[in-house]
């Protein structure tokens, strides 16, 4: 079965002329009294009916004050069904990602997980198995070149997330007030940090204890995802980013 061809602003015109050309044949209103209406000279709507010269939008919203209809009145009941069946399959489609105040590095406070600078609504498959996700801005980290070229990250806060502590994923950790990414693998009593390459001495130690706390404390979110400001390219996709 075929699809039905979209609706235009086009075919929406048509549809008006094609009505008030009826009225007019039926004897309903005469052309003169129409082009009263509109604010345009007989000859000239004469000519637009005709298909001779074009209908301007003002002159449209001019027919339908007039003849007091609303565009809705010229769609059939399939395209209007079709079109909010659209909108919602669109707005299903979408999800709204919120991009955190701050930056995540060891040269800037730890981001406020709960500070929100704006959202971005990106495509809703590309989230499909998070539940609590975000975008922080990543600052400079001498420490980690893993990602080098990397401006963002997209972590994910979820608590059973943040406790895959093998050696094989990455998070985004606070320590001493300011935050890295690291891999990290479970230790008696504390964590293991792996994946730094540091010159001299590091800024993160090789091993956090956690002194009786919890892992959560230190562990705010697994890095699902890092590369180029997804507000200017394709978030996700092609060669911006890499997923961890």
């Amino acid at each position: 079965m075929l699809s039905p061809p979209p609706l235009t602003f086009e075919m929406l015109l048509t549809r008006l002329l094609g009505f008030v050309g009826e009225r007019i044949r039926n004897g309903e209103m005469t052309e003169r009294a129409m082009a009263r209406l509109v604010s345009l000279s007989q000859p000239h709507l004469h000519n637009v009916l005709k298909g001779k010269k074009g209908l301007t939008l003002e002159a449209a919203d001019g027919m339908l004050h007039g003849l007091s209809l609303s565009l809705f009145e010229f769609l059939e009941a399939e395209e209007l069904g079709q079109a909010l069946l659209d909108g919602q399959l669109r707005q299903q489609a979408k999800r709204h990602l919120p991009v955190l105040e701050g930056r995540l590095g060891p040269e800037d406070p730890f981001p406020d997980w709960r500070a929100v600078r704006e959202w971005l609504s990106i495509q809703s498959h590309l989230l499909e198995s998070c539940y609590k996700p975000a975008l922080v801005e990543c600052g400079p980290d001498s420490e980690n070149l893993h990602f080098p070229a990397s401006s963002f990250a997209l972590v994910e806060q979820e608590e059973s997330a943040r406790m895959m502590l093998n050696g094989e994923h990455w998070f985004a950790i606070r320590w001493r007030g300011v935050g890295f990414i690291r891999r990290l693998r479970w230790e008696s009593g504390g964590l293991r940090v792996l994946g730094q390459t540091p010159v001299g001495e590091p800024s993160l130690a090789p091993r956090i204890e956690l002194n009786g706390g919890s892992v959560l404390q230190v562990v705010r979110a697994r890095v699902l995802w890092v590369g180029r400001d997804p507000r200017l390219v394709d978030p996700f996709e092609g060669p911006c980013g890499v997923y961890l």
